[in-house]
């Protein structure tokens, strides 16, 4: 029978981990070594503060931890005789972890000792006392987190939004999750979506808010990644969104892991009874449009900048010559009268050598666009079928998406199932270590797999979503086509985009329009 490894009381090491998963446990830093330098001294063991190991705002989900990985060397290396820990799982969350950790890469180096719990590694039965200590306590904390979570995740999907600090522009309600209006902050945030819709970019309004004493919260100064994460919010449509992050519980193990990664689960509640929207949907779905420097399937590929919005002139910044360089405003004075036309900018800046195209009159071609809209969009008829076009394969999408979801969910369930019934088989020795790790590996390869799958069909209805905001705004402007009369220049530009993909055109003589257009719907 094997001797076991005695305690040299100068090789008395002292473990201890906090991170703010353990917030409200009671288990600080300062908490845990004054509880294991108590334990040390009644030991009759000698404290060294050399052998204090303190890994400080790390998960216990994995053991790859700076202090951890000094402490493993130095048992290694056969300079420890006991570890001190205040409790077992400041080791690690993981039974499978700390089982390896304790009896198998530290078994005969050193030895384990809780100071809250009664845990002797030193001995058969008492290593029998420790698995099943360990596995009680994973057990424990995976039923209050599965508690937790799914308390909240009832809650969000009620439509509160559970956050630390109320958005910009509201204040916390007097129901817990719910917010009210902020009466001093509100007009700056409309204001912040309105000047973004007009081209000022965001760096443009941190300089102007600055500059004219606009201050954000707390009396503090604007920068530019603030304004950015309150144009992408969508709590300023009254939408709630829970769960869209978490903490990354590799962070630190490798160098470029960030603290905060994607959710693999994500719940959306649209016009949250709790959530006082601040920015019409339209005007959200145009910021973002902006923001991403890109256009959803329904809408044109590119975004008119600021000067061709303020233009007269109605498809400055969406026509394209034939060559395929913009068309920009030109006035040339003749017999005393200005002439307005649209010309190519590639003949402009290359020369005729490289676009002979002709000027193109202004009135001809607004006049056209003009015509087709209303004839495509403006009676009642057509708009009809403009909604059904423009919503059908967006609902059909997400109806395709919903149901892969939840077959990949099904699936994920099944395998969890496999994997939780193989740790119970290999703590009940009903099969071996290597049978043990061979086909838990093969599970979690395929639940990788699986929730890889589910993290893409999740991010396809998070697109479907904003294409559904997208939609709805440009549903809205259908409806705006009944005053297009009455609308001015400005107002009428803003409204192109929603019906026009893209425009082609030039003259192919003196008396002939070209136009190739692609329409919405």
């Amino acid at each position: 029978m094997r001797r076991e490894k005695a305690i040299d009381p100068d090789k008395v090491a002292i473990y201890i981990r906090w991170s703010t998963d353990d917030q409200g446990d009671g288990t600080t830093l300062e908490v845990q070594l004054e509880g294991c330098r108590h334990y040390v001294l009644s030991q009759g063991w000698i404290l060294n503060e050399d052998l204090i190991f303190v890994d400080d705002g790390w998960s216990g989900g994995t053991l790859e931890r700076p202090a951890m990985a000094r402490l493993r060397g130095m048992v290694k290396a056969g300079q420890i005789d006991c570890v001190v820990v205040f409790k077992l799982d400041r080791l690690s969350r993981s039974v499978i972890d700390m089982v390896n950790l304790v009896l198998e890469e530290w078994d005969g180096l050193t030895h384990v000792k809780s100071a809250r719990e009664a845990v002797d590694t030193s001995s058969a039965m008492g290593k029998q006392f420790f698995y099943m200590l360990v596995s009680f306590a994973e057990w424990e904390r995976s039923v209050i987190r599965e508690r937790t979570t799914s308390g909240r995740q009832a809650r969000a999907k009620e439509g509160y939004k559970a956050s630390s600090k109320a958005p910009f522009g509201y204040r916390h309600g007097e129901r817990t999750g719910s917010y009210e209006v902020d009466e001093a902050e509100a007009p700056i945030l409309q204001q912040i979506f309105q000047l973004y819709a007009q081209g000022v970019g965001a760096k443009s309004i941190v300089v102007k808010f600055n500059t004219e004493g606009i201050r954000f919260r707390g009396g503090g100064l604007w920068n530019e990644r603030t304004v950015l994460a309150i144009l992408s919010n969508p709590v300023y449509i009254g939408t709630s969104v829970y769960g869209r992050i978490t903490r990354n519980p590799r962070h630190g193990k490798a160098e470029g892991e960030t603290y905060w990664v994607k959710n693999e689960q994500v719940t959306v509640v649209d016009n949250s009874p709790f959530i006082p929207p601040l920015v019409e949907e339209e005007l959200f779905a145009l910021a973002q449009q902006i923001k991403a420097g890109r256009r959803f399937k329904t809408m044109p590929k590119e975004m008119p900048s600021p000067r061709a919005i303020a233009s007269p002139y109605l498809v400055t910044g969406l026509a394209k010559c034939r060559c395929g360089h913009s068309l920009y405003a030109r006035v040339s004075p003749r017999d005393g009268k200005l002439y307005e036309y649209y010309a190519c900018m590639g003949k402009k800046t290359k020369g005729p050598v490289y676009c002979s195209a002709r000027n193109i009159p202004r009135e001809a071609l607004d006049k056209a666009v003009e015509r087709e809209i209303l004839a495509r969009y403006g009676d009642r008829i057509a708009r009809k079928r403009f909604k059904e076009a423009v919503t059908a394969n967006v609902e059909r999408e997400k109806r395709e998406v919903a149901t892969a979801l939840a077959q990949v969910e099904q699936r994920i369930a099944k395998v969890e199932a496999q994997e939780r019934q193989v740790r119970i088989d290999y703590r009940e020795q009903v099969i071996t270590a290597s049978e043990f790790r061979s086909v838990r590996k093969d599970l979690l390869d395929e639940l990788q797999a699986l929730r890889s799958n589910r993290q893409e069909h999740l991010a396809t209805q998070a697109r479907l979503q904003q294409q559904t905001v997208a939609l709805s705004a440009q549903l809205k402007a259908v409806e705006n086509l009944n005053q297009w009369a009455s609308l001015a220049p400005e107002q009428q530009k803003r409204l192109l985009p929603f019906f026009l993909q893209s425009l082609h055109v030039w003259m192919r003589d003196r008396a002939r329009l070209e136009i190739q257009a692609v329409w919405t719907g």
